[in-house]
């Protein structure tokens, strides 16, 4: 075998790890680019979770009366506000 044809056979080998190294990497990229946007979905329900409890307690401390007088005036702000979107979804059904 003459040493042309071994450095061609060495080179084909190396080009052959090369494309499979690159395969497995994009592989692994894929997973990555995976569980990255699984990652924000779940970040995205907790906060869902935690902008629901927050609400849970509001509403608790409301039927119980022990809200200061500023975390009263917050709730029935946001109940204002709620209630001018139904308001407004109201209108729209009419429409």
């Amino acid at each position: 075998m003459s040493t042309f044809q071994h450095d061609l056979e060495r080179i084909q080998q190396k080009l052959l790890q090369l494309v499979q190294y690159q395969q497995k990497l994009r592989a692994e990229n894929q997973a990555l680019r995976e569980q990255l946007a699984n990652s924000a979905e779940e970040k995205e329900l907790l906060t869902a979770q935690i902008t629901q409890l927050q609400e849970q307690i509001g509403l608790l401390k409301l039927n119980s009366g022990s809200l200061e007088s500023q975390e009263k005036k917050e709730m029935e702000k946001k109940i204002n506000q709620y209630i001018r979107e139904i308001d407004r979804c109201i209108a729209q059904l009419g429409e």
